[in-house]
């Protein structure tokens, strides 16, 4: 198979499996149960589990936050990469798919620091099923 046929194709499914990943997920929030049960807080928050221990909290909020950082900075970095260069770098839509992934894992990081005090654990395993969705298409995006 030709590279610029793969390359084209890319272009067609990446777009197209995005588009379906938020519907799927427009379609489950707009749900009341859903929105209602995302927002819960019939649980307790882990400071409770961390028995208020400062220490402890300010590490696992420190890490989470630098981590969340961290990860927003790179993929602002890949995705103003791509705008610069989008006709020198071939293969560019896996970065912007690598970007979308990296920014999803951060996201899992900074609902840790929320959950801390307030909690909200379905929002927070939401955000972590989007963060399965996007590794699932890169991961079959960078295969093909």
């Amino acid at each position: 198979m030709s590279s610029a046929f793969r390359s084209a194709s890319h272009r067609k499914l990446f777009p197209v499996t995005l588009a379906v990943t938020a519907a799927g997920i427009v379609v489950i929030l707009l749900r009341p149960q859903t929105a209602h049960g995302l927002f819960s807080s019939q649980f307790m928050p882990h400071v409770y589990c961390y028995l208020f221990n400062r220490n402890l909290i300010l590490l696992h909020t420190l890490s989470d936050a630098l981590i969340w950082l961290s990860y927003v900075s790179i993929s602002l970095t890949l995705i103003y990469l791509v705008y610069r260069t989008r006709r020198e770098i071939p293969f560019s839509w896996l970065f912007v798919a690598f970007g979308i992934f990296i920014i999803a894992c951060g996201f899992t990081h900074l609902m840790e620091v929320v959950v801390l005090w307030h909690p909200l654990y379905w929002l927070a395993g939401a955000v972590k099923a989007l963060t399965a969705v996007a590794s699932v298409v890169t991961a079959i995006a960078l295969s093909f």
